[in-house]
Parts: C-alpha cells; structure tokens; sequence
C-alpha cells in the first residue's frame, strides 16, 4: 500500500494559500484611529492585535503555501526516481 499524491492538486492547493496570504495581508492594515469617545484606546488597541494576528495568519497560510510547493517537488523527486528503480527491477539491470 502507498500514498498518492496528484501533483496538480498540490500545486492548486500552494496557490490557494499563497493567494489567501495576499489576500490577509492587505485586511491586516491597521484602520484609522476610531472615534469612540472613553473607549477609543481600548478599540483602537484591539483593532490592532486583531490586524496583528490577521498578519500572523498570513504569514502561516504563506509558509503553508510554499511548504506544499516544496514538498510537491520532493514528490515528484522521489516518484520519479522509484519509478526509474521498478523499470531497472524490471529490465534486469
């Protein structure tokens, strides 16, 4: 028994998180100070740590990306090389 892995999918999957990296990072923008009166640090402090942890989520979902890039590669690598070890097997040599 074995693991498969459809190396497109993997591809779609890199690009995936790669775009949601982008896409998190411009929402991670801290926003213009509010204006809410005895309560504007405590918003403005929160918004803050809210776009702090949106941007550590980007940059996770962007590891993540090309983690899957680099694993795809060393699939393929692999994949490769038995198959080239079952036809050496095969042919006897």
């Amino acid at each position: 028994m074995g693991v498969e892995a459809e190396p497109q999918v993997l591809e779609q999957v890199a690009t995936t998180l790669r775009n949601a990296e982008t896409d998190l990072d411009a929402g991670a923008t801290a926003p213009p100070q509010p204006q809410a009166g005895d309560i504007t640090e405590l918003l403005s402090a929160t918004l803050e740590l809210l776009c702090e942890g949106i941007g550590n989520v980007a940059a996770g979902a962007g590891g993540l990306g090309q983690a899957v890039t680099e694993g795809r590669a060393d699939y393929q690598t692999i994949d490769y090389d038995q198959a080239l070890n079952l036809k050496r097997a095969h042919s006897g040599g």
